[in-house]
């Protein structure tokens, strides 16, 4: 079987179960109230991305609300396969072509507000350290029980790509320093998924506080990011948060 192209699909008598592709599209997409629904799940990294992660946890945990920071163009936020969505941007895309609650704001003022929980958050605002880390904590105050964040840009490649303020086109900030940061400051459990420039995972877990030894400075992060930020494969991330059972 060629396991390049698995589809996770879902029924209300197996659960998310993965099949190749081939099968898939000869699945129906409803029949008689057994509701199908599906995520590419691709293993590949570089065909992994962001919106796939979100939408197969989405689908492999049943979160039903789900939150963004930081729209950009607002194709991420679009793909998500989640009825309650709610986004916040400072300078959000056209209303009309979003659907769901858009605030036109910074998540600062979001969260000052805010009075319910999300099950999933997906932060991908402003890529200085400070502010991701005030994402990642507000966004911890605002979890669901048993619910995830997601964290982009975590795994830059060079210096120059993660330099504040910005000086390159394809540019992640230094997210990866708020990342470090939050694991030394609350127990929770992290991991970033080496795709799409590192997909971190984040929930709240019974686990010991992580402090690194070095300077949180570029060099050292490329020494040591693999134990830094808990870095896992694709493959990992499938079995992990895919077919486990928990």
């Amino acid at each position: 079987m060629d396991t390049d192209t698995l589809v996770l699909a879902s029924d209300s008598s197996r659960g998310p179960t993965w099949v190749p592709e081939e099968q898939y599209r000869r699945l129906p997409w409803d029949c008689e109230g057994d509701f199908i629904q599906c995520i590419a799940g691709l293993l590949e990294g570089e065909r992994l991305n962001r919106t796939t992660i979100i939408n197969s946890l989405i689908l492999q945990y049943n979160y039903q609300s789900y939150l963004e920071i930081g729209l950009g163009s607002g194709c991420n936020y679009q793909d998500v396969r989640c009825d309650d969505k709610t986004g916040v941007d400072p300078t959000p895309p056209p209303r009309h072509a979003m659907t769901g609650s858009i605030h036109a704001t910074t998540s600062d003022e979001f969260f000052a507000v805010n009075e319910r929980c999300f099950d999933i958050v997906f932060i991908d605002g402003l890529h200085h350290a400070d502010q991701v880390y005030r994402d990642i904590e507000n966004s911890l105050l605002w979890l669901s029980e048993g619910g995830i964040i997601v964290c982009h840009d975590m795994m830059p490649v060079t210096e120059l790509q993660q330099r504040v303020p910005r000086e390159t086109k394809a540019w992640t900030g230094d997210c990866w320093r708020a990342l470090v940061r939050a694991r030394g400051n609350r127990e929770i459990e992290v991991c970033v998924v080496d795709t799409d420039w590192g997909c971190g995972l984040i929930k709240p877990a019974e686990q010991p506080v992580f402090q690194p030894k070095e300077e949180l400075a570029f060099e050292n992060f490329q020494r040591c990011k693999h134990a830094w930020l808990n870095v896992i494969s694709v493959a990992e991330f499938k079995i992990r948060y895919l077919l486990s059972q928990n």
